[in-house]
Order: structure tokens, then sequence, then C-alpha cells
């Protein structure tokens, strides 16, 4: 079972399911949001947004330093299909790096409400990314659907248990 912290999906054994009901004396259902129940979350010092489809940028961001690396598949990028493509190799071909275990990456995908490729922009980032970042969030459905695509995926790739669950950064707004 999976438990959501807005922005967080780990894996909880039913004692940590127990230490959340009787810590916040609440239900916990698959959507349930705990912090205390995830023992890896990250810190979010500094995110450092990346256009997915720009070579120069993909190629640096992971020196910067940042405790976050945004591949942005929404706003920034022209063409979807070769920014899609872009993200994709270089999650494959940074997966052994070591700064890529000190910094978090997530693809911003497109809009769950627009008529842009979402799902695709998931397919291309799901098996290298540590998660996704979800903007201009509208329903609480979305987030649920999304959820359970990711649960169905993750459940797709059961033979490799060292991948942890992804992580879903909603934005409900944005300047």
């Amino acid at each position: 079972m999976f438990i959501r912290f807005g922005i967080i999906r780990q894996k909880v054994a039913s004692y940590q399911k127990y230490r959340c009901q009787q810590l916040f004396k609440l239900n916990c259902r698959p959507l349930s949001t705990f912090a205390s129940a995830c023992d890896n979350a990250r810190l979010r010092r500094s995110v450092h947004f990346v256009p997915g489809d720009n070579d120069k940028f993909l190629s640096k961001c992971l020196d910067v330093g940042a405790d976050t690396i945004v591949l942005d598949l929404e706003d920034s990028v022209k063409d979807k299909i070769v920014g899609r493509d872009k993200v994709n190799a270089f999650l494959s071909a940074t997966k052994n790096e070591p700064e890529r275990r000190q910094t978090e990456v997530l693809v911003r995908i497109n809009p769950v409400s627009s008529d842009e490729s979402w799902q695709e922009d998931i397919e291309s980032g799901f098996e290298g990314a540590d998660g996704f970042m979800i903007p201009k969030v509208e329903t609480k459905q979305e987030l649920i659907m999304l959820d359970e695509l990711l649960s169905e995926m993750e459940g797709k790739m059961v033979f490799n248990k060292n991948i942890p669950p992804k992580v879903l950064l909603p934005i409900a707004t944005e300047t």
C-alpha cells in the first residue's frame, strides 16, 4: 500500500500504519498524508529547473549542486517529442553517476487537465526519475488518477525491488 504526504509516496509496513493512526488519530487510506511514515524524505532547499529539450543545460544540471533537478517537459519545451526523448536519454545515461545519487530528479509533466500528452511525459521519465512534478492541479481526482497510474506502473516493475515509489509533487498555483 502506498502512503502519500502530498508530495511523497512511500511504501509503509503495517507497524508504520499503526504508528500513523496513533500519532494523528486518522484512518490510513491509500492516499493518506503522513510525513512521519517516510524515512527517506529529501530536502528541497534548492530546486533547479532545466528545459527537457536543451542538451547544454541537461549536460550541466547535475553539477549545479541543487537538492532537486526538475526536467521540464511543460512550458519551456518547444518540441515535446524531442524533449521526451532527450529526458529519457539523460535519465538512462546518468542513472549510475555519483552526483545522481545525491540529487533528486523530477520530471515536470504537462497538466492533467490539458490536451497535452501528459501520459507520454510520465512514460518517458518513469524508469529513471525519482518522481514527477504535477503543474496546475485543479482537483483531488487528478492526483488520485495519477496515483493509480503510477501504482499500476510500479506494480509491473515487481521484478526490480530496488526502484522506490515515485514522488508526486503537485503544484496548485504558479506565478
